[in-house]
């Protein structure tokens, strides 16, 4: 099989909405580099309808100088190169997270999450998973109710309960997201202490006074969240937000209820920690 490589070249404070169009499509995998995205797909029938939503995307959302690049080349062995690009990593000062077949000597301490990677976002690969983590592990207290909005392959989830939650649940509006959650809850032994749902934000949930909000999404699906976090987040307890650019960031409107405590940045992306008066 022929494959496409397509190189999407934007400014920064672009990049959420690309990986919000991304995710839309059902694209998990993509490599970054500077301000360049570069997706890999089969040179099929289906490439023509993806390209052509991706250029009526770019030029309805994307402000400034934009470049799109397409080329053909050889068959790989995809599923061959993301097993071997994906080795354990240490993320904070406990959690290691690895994939099923790779071997790793637990350290005294250490906290050693194994999950199927199947997206770079649900693995620790990408900043902003990684960010959400590094905060989650500071902030976290044992007995902690926590929600995951995005959970996607429901890593901040599991990463909560084996950092002492009592219970996090996790929502995500694609169905194959809650599925890959279960299953690696399943992995963990965990299931008794995770809840994953399909739904949007916070609305298909039932209302519960949590400790933590965890959300790992794009400016405009964080925006959208600000309205539910009375009903869901108690006064005392920490929203940990990432999934944006700095750049991004500087046009968010937060609402006074929330007191920004602290913001962790990895290379353009940032980490925030605000807590609910």
């Amino acid at each position: 099989m022929e494959w496409a490589k397509i190189e999407v070249k934007l400014p920064g404070e672009n990049k959420e909405p690309l990986i919000g169009f991304l995710l839309s499509k059902g694209i998990h995998q993509w490599e970054e580099s500077d301000a360049t995205a570069i997706i890999y797909l089969p040179n099929d029938v289906s490439l023509k309808n993806f390209l052509l939503a991706l250029v009526e995307f770019l030029f309805e959302n994307i402000m400034g100088r934009w470049e799109l690049a397409v080329s053909q080349i050889e068959e790989r062995d995809w599923a061959r190169e993301w097993k071997e690009s994906f080795l354990p990593r240490k993320v904070g000062e406990k959690l290691v997270i690895k994939p099923p077949w790779a071997e790793y000597e637990e350290k005294e301490g250490e906290i050693v999450l194994e999950i199927e990677p199947r997206s770079a976002f649900g693995t620790g690969e990408h900043p902003s998973t990684r960010l959400a983590l590094i905060l989650l592990e500071r902030y976290i207290k044992k007995g902690d109710l926590v929600i995951d909005v995005g959970c996607g392959s429901g890593i901040l989830s599991l990463a909560s309960v084996l950092l002492g939650a009592r219970k996090a649940i996790g929502v995500d509006i694609d169905e194959r997201a809650i599925d890959e959650s279960r299953e690696n809850a399943e992995r963990l032994s965990v299931s008794d202490r995770t809840e994953f749902i399909r739904g949007n934000l916070l609305k298909d949930i039932p209302v519960v006074e949590a400790d933590i909000i965890l959300c790992n999404i794009d400016l405009p699906s964080l925006r959208n969240l600000f309205s539910y976090l009375p009903y869901y987040l108690k006064r005392g307890g920490y929203l940990i937000a990432s999934g944006f650019t700095e750049e991004g960031y500087k046009h968010l409107e937060v609402p006074e209820f929330l007191e920004e405590v602290e913001r962790e940045r990895e290379g353009d992306w940032l980490g925030i920690v605000w807590m609910m008066k």
